[in-house]
């Protein structure tokens, strides 16, 4: 399987040119820095080895970040997932990832390791990282806004 990750920059990001983008059927994507605090939306899809989309239709996507590659899943820094819905963008291979601004505003500044995984249901449960990589995160400067 392949996936494409597109990261949406936030009007903070006005430092990337354009959003970053990576094909990966399990690659190395260094994700730009994230803001404590604020939202990062991340658009997934998945499509076959011949290009064609996949139906990921009530699929599973994990997003996990952490100090250590070795630490335990109930240890890491934070960890978002969700099934994906049943709707027409799903259909066709695609998603979004949204990491709110709640999720975001208790994760101290540092550096940190990170994978997404896509995990199927059904009859035959396959888990697929889709991506992995570092990410940054840096202070938030205004803080009383939510």
């Amino acid at each position: 399987y392949t996936a494409i990750l597109v990261i949406i920059p936030n009007d903070n990001d006005s430092h990337l040119e354009q959003p970053e983008a990576a094909i990966l059927t399990c690659t190395t994507s260094n994700i730009a820095p994230l803001i404590r605090g604020d939202t990062r939306k991340i658009e997934i899809t998945i499509t076959d080895e011949f290009g064609v989309p996949v139906n990921i239709q009530g699929h599973l996507i994990f997003f996990t970040l952490k100090t250590d590659k070795t630490l335990a899943d109930s240890l890491a820094t934070l960890q978002v997932s969700y099934t994906v819905a049943t709707d027409a963008d799903a259909l066709v291979g695609k998603t979004v990832l949204v990491l709110s601004a709640t999720d975001t505003a208790s994760v101290p500044p540092g550096k940190y390791f990170y994978d997404i995984q896509w995990v199927t249901t059904g009859a035959t449960v396959e888990v697929t990282t889709i991506a992995l990589g570092i990410l940054s995160v840096d202070y938030d400067i205004t803080v009383d806004i939510v």
